[in-house]
């Protein structure tokens, strides 16, 4: 896959993109668990709290299945398989922090709902 050059935006733009994302990505959650809640009878804190454990256990186990890349001796022994390895590594990492950051977010308006 060839870089292509976007253009540059400062890091205070990147990361309120970031954050943005985020925060649409838990709110999305957020509507979804309410509608859910609504529809089982369930308490709506109770489950966004379930909800913000099974984003955390999204990402974590995205971040296991990620590091088991590299079983196969016979094919992590060339040099593009080390560097895509690298490359989604790095990916897995950003999406796991991603996911953790819904998680959080997730519990933290639990709380305040609390």
């Amino acid at each position: 896959m060839a870089y292509k050059y976007r253009g540059y935006d400062p890091p205070w733009k990147r990361i309120l993109k970031y954050i943005a994302k985020i925060l649409i990505t838990a709110a999305i959650v957020m509507v979804l668990v309410y509608a859910l809640s609504y529809f089982l009878k369930k308490e709506f804190k109770i489950m966004l709290e379930y909800a913000g454990v099974i984003v955390m256990l999204v990402g974590g186990m995205s971040f296991l299945g990620g590091r088991s890349l590299g079983v196969n001796p016979a094919y992590s022994k060339t040099h593009e398989y080390a560097k895509r390895h690298v490359e989604l590594l790095s990916d897995t990492a950003r999406f796991v922090i991603f996911m953790t950051s819904v998680g959080v977010i997730l519990f933290i308006v639990a709380l305040l709902i609390w």
